[in-house]
């Protein structure tokens, strides 16, 4: 058997189930995410389907707690934005989530690097990483306050590993 990987992402054609999020509402897990554990390897990715803009900032997929605050996010104007370790939330990748339309997105963490795919096209921000603790519960459609997306999410994975631009397409 040969695996081959292409470029392209591209919307699941089985009609499933999606959280439908107005921007009041957002899902979490039901634990942390890696108890007792603290990592600079790791990618969370998710289809989105973006409704319209967004609160600044609002929370794609988050973890936020008294001695954590890592994920991705999306700005205002759509822009696809991370934060980790108290850092990086002011760097711009220069993605824009469409609106209206699905979307692959994933965050990747490597001690030297973090990287946002959008449909596997990366944006690489090279800064030291460090080990950001996983003791919290992985929110989706929300950070803090009125940090709220709107829309829809569905497929959401978390990896303890930072995936290959290979494996994230």
């Amino acid at each position: 058997l040969k695996l081959i990987v292409t470029n392209g992402c591209r919307v699941d054609s089985i009609p499933g189930r999606t959280l439908l999020l107005d921007g009041d509402g957002y899902a979490a897990s039901g634990g942390p995410v890696k108890a007792g554990e603290s990592s600079n390897h790791i990618t969370m990715s998710a289809w989105v389907k973006a409704d319209g803009p967004q609160t600044d900032f609002a929370g794609i997929l988050f973890m936020r707690g008294d001695n954590v605050a890592g994920g991705l996010s999306v700005t205002e104007n759509n822009g696809l934005r991370y934060h980790w370790d108290n850092s990086g939330w002011w760097w711009d990748s220069g993605l824009i989530l469409p609106d209206g339309e699905w979307a692959h997105v994933s965050l990747v963490i490597s001690p030297q690097k973090a990287v946002i795919y959008l449909n596997g096209i990366p944006a690489t921000h090279t800064a030291v990483q460090l080990p950001e603790s996983l003791d919290q519960p992985l929110q989706i459609g929300f950070d803090n306050g009125d940090r709220r997306f709107r829309g829809q999410i569905e497929e959401v994975c978390v990896w303890n590993t930072d995936l290959t631009q290979d494996q994230v397409r």
